[in-house]
């Protein structure tokens, strides 16, 4: 049985992802900030100086993962001059720091092994959503990171890919104005509303993928 750990997997897209891969004959290892029915280790990933300490529990535990999905992060929908610096840095912390920090440690772990890696980023950053300027910002790094960190490890059996997701009826969007909806929809090249078995169908292509063109990939749905 393959070993999936997934973060933000108690709710929306990433409890969704795991319970497709429970399906799929995958044991999953939920990360989460609230505990719930799902969550195997309550943790808050804002809390970057101990990430280390809990990749190494899960190593000690469960052993090397053959799938992570840094799937976890915050939205803040707000112009810069009127967000609060507590909040720039939760943000920066949890969509980009945290899946960095997870990825390095991890990877040490999964390089000789058929193994991949999933960060999520959002069509907020090649549409410029007005008010979405940090948390654009935050997920614009992650996608960097992927296709930087892609180069630094093609030598090894270790995959890392990138989804920029549109938006999709989860809890997160569910208080986003529906105008607000319908212009990112509208503005996208592919014009329609993406559902959440759109996002499954790409990571099940890419854990299947055998081909090394997928590693340090940008992958948007919307068609962009």
């Amino acid at each position: 049985m393959k070993l999936a750990v997934v973060t933000g997997a108690s709710r929306g897209v990433g409890n969704y992802l795991a319970t497709k891969l429970l399906e799929n004959n995958y044991k999953v290892i939920n990360i989460a900030r609230n505990k719930s029915e799902f969550t195997d280790y309550c943790f808050d990933l804002t809390n970057t100086d101990e990430i280390g300490v809990l990749v190494k529990e899960i190593i000690k535990t469960e052993g090397p993962p053959d799938l992570l999905i840094n799937n976890a992060g915050i939205a803040s929908m707000n112009h810069t001059l009127l967000m609060q610096n507590k909040k720039i840095e939760e943000i920066m912390k949890l969509n980009l720091i945290a899946p960095i920090l997870l990825t390095k440690e991890f990877a040490k772990f999964m390089l000789k092994k058929e193994s991949k890696i999933l960060n999520i980023s959002t069509v907020a950053v090649p549409l410029l959503l007005e008010g979405e300027s940090v948390y654009a910002s935050s997920k614009s790094g992650i996608e960097t990171f992927t296709k930087i960190f892609g180069k630094e490890i093609q030598k090894f059996k270790l995959q890392v890919s990138c989804l920029g997701l549109t938006p999709i009826q989860t809890d997160l969007i569910r208080n986003v104005p529906k105008d607000k909806i319908e212009k990112i929809i509208e503005a996208q090249p592919e014009n329609r509303e993406f559902k959440l078995e759109d996002v499954w169908e790409f990571v099940i292509r890419f854990i299947n993928s055998e081909e090394k063109n997928m590693n340090g990939s940008v992958n948007y749905l919307g068609g962009f």
